[in-house]
């Protein structure tokens, strides 16, 4: 599912398999003008996996409503699981704002996918 708001970002939810999470692949700019679409994104991935990776690796501007979009899918699915995968773009600016606590970050969409993962076996044993 591919969700394009303008020029400026490209949203596209790639579906889960038996054996990798759900992805929210995010390319160019966030900020204000365009978060709905994050929003969207991320809420529809929810909705329907129980895992999820968001791929923040070719965003080129994030600005704090991005951030807000982030915190606010993962309060309101705390049952789920989610990785993230930061860029040169998001990572300063995602480890200033603590969001590690929130879900943990990663420097590819690999090892985001394991973790998430494991995150969710974790989370599932009695």
């Amino acid at each position: 599912m591919s969700l394009r708001t303008d020029s400026l970002a490209h949203v596209e939810i790639i579906a889960a398999t038996a054996s990798s999470p759900a992805v929210c692949s995010v390319r160019g700019e966030i900020d204000i003008s365009n978060v709905d679409t994050l929003r969207a994104a991320l809420a529809e991935a929810f909705r329907r996996w129980p895992s999820l990776v968001v791929d923040l690796g070719e965003v080129t501007f994030f600005a704090s409503a991005g951030i807000r979009a982030l915190l606010d899918a993962r309060t309101g699915h705390a049952d789920r699981t989610m990785t993230i995968v930061t860029g040169r773009a998001v990572e300063t600016i995602l480890r200033i704002c603590g969001m590690a606590s929130v879900a943990s970050c990663h420097p590819d969409r690999e090892s985001a996918a394991h973790a998430c993962l494991a995150q969710a076996r974790a989370t599932r044993r009695p």
